[in-house]
């Protein structure tokens, strides 16, 4: 039982720790993902900001009309076209595509220049390649940029279904020598760098938060031993024997447990326990010691006290004319009750009738007095009635 009670408590209290634990380290992580996460994305999205504007600077919005026209072809399209597709590749972009979106509700958008990291695994778009917008979030950001005078805008992507993989893309419109928005520069950059950091800012928090769980269950392993569990222990030990010695024991419980809490305090009055328990168990027994004795000398006293009563019935068996029954029925083990009849000679009976105020041993004790004093006038029957 004690082993149980004692695991049971260690498992209780190491786990409410590691509970708590676990929650705060929980709450801190989170916290610390969510701003880890948020620096990297700002500085994702500068480095493709930076990249955005400088791919501007490669593209004449007032040309955008005979980028149109080219189809895509010509050698100041194809010049523009290399100096993206460089850029592209020395950024650490996936993507720089330039596009023109339909104003009407932007639900489509068309391709203008298209250039891709050549070591992705992806495709660019054709020139002229005409495709319905990703979602109503890009619908929201070309509006932006083409009716609210937004310089720059971002989309992440990191949820759900995307053909691309998790990613960024930063956009910011191309305008021409009279500020219309002509066109937009877009400038993609994959999140598996991002992906990869956070994955290893999890790894590693986790790895401390084991490591913490298992220093703490090391520390509270030996904290509950030394103060909890061995005093707990004593403690138990203690109450089994005194349950079954009914003894108080030599090495008190204090003197064992220094502890200078609730422990310490329950050894002490489990020892104060044991000793007012002795000494009322040794008064007890003294006490009913006692009582015993004076039950049987009263058991005595009553047994003497109806012997001094007559008890032989019939009480006249030579006068057949008469017979007489009594008896007597104390309070208490004795009284002060008594009664006596004799013949006072062959033609006078005499009855004696007594009564002590009180109970119990005083009025016995009076009435016996009485009976001895008066045994001397007991064959006259005048001065009998007269004494009583």
């Amino acid at each position: 039982m004690i082993k149980t009670f004692r695991q049971h408590a260690t498992v209780k209290s190491i786990t409410g720790i590691v509970l708590l634990l676990v929650l705060f380290s929980a709450i801190v992580l989170t916290i610390g993902f969510n701003i880890f996460t948020d620096a990297l994305l700002e500085q994702y999205a500068e480095g493709a900001y930076l990249t955005a504007k400088t791919a501007s600077t490669y593209v004449n919005a007032d040309e955008m009309d005979n980028y149109l026209q080219s189809g895509g072809e010509g050698d100041e399209y194809e010049q523009v076209w290399d100096n993206l597709d460089r850029l592209c590749n020395s950024s650490g972009s996936t993507f720089i595509y330039v596009i023109i979106p339909d104003t009407t509700d932007y639900a489509h958008i068309q391709f203008i220049f298209s250039t891709i990291d050549h070591t992705t695994k992806y495709t660019k778009y054709d020139f002229g390649y005409l495709r319905e917008t990703t979602n109503d979030k890009y619908k929201q950001k070309y509006r932006a940029l083409f009716e609210k005078d937004s310089e720059r805008e971002i989309v992440v992507r990191d949820k759900g279904y995307i053909e691309t993989d998790s990613h960024i893309t930063l956009l910011v419109p191309l305008k021409d020598s009279e500020g219309n928005v002509k066109a937009l520069m877009c400038v993609q950059r994959q999140m598996d760098v991002l992906t990869n950091m956070r994955k290893k800012f999890i790894n590693r928090a986790l790895l401390a938060l084991v490591g913490l769980i298992l220093l703490v269950l090391l520390g509270q392993r030996f904290f509950l031993h030394r103060t909890l569990l061995r005093p707990l222990k004593l403690i138990s030990d203690e109450a089994t024997r005194f349950s079954t010695e009914n003894t108080v024991s030599e090495t008190k419980l204090r003197h064992s447990i220094r502890n200078e809490d609730e422990i310490g305090t329950l050894a002490g009055s489990i020892d104060r326990m044991e000793e007012e328990i002795q000494a009322y168990i040794e008064n007890l027994t003294k006490a009913t010691a006692e009582k015993e004795r004076i039950v049987t000398e009263l058991s005595l006293a009553t047994k003497i006290q109806a012997s001094m009563l007559p008890n032989t019935f019939p009480a006249f068996p030579d006068c057949p004319e008469f017979d007489i029954y009594a008896t007597m029925t104390p309070a208490k083990e004795v009284g002060g009750d008594f009664y006596d009849f004799f013949l006072v000679d062959s033609d006078h009976l005499c009855m004696v009738i007594a009564d002590v105020s009180g109970k119990g041993v005083p009025a016995a004790l009076f009435i016996l007095d009485s009976r001895k004093r008066d045994d001397n006038i007991i064959g006259n029957p005048m001065l009998l009635s007269s004494r009583i």
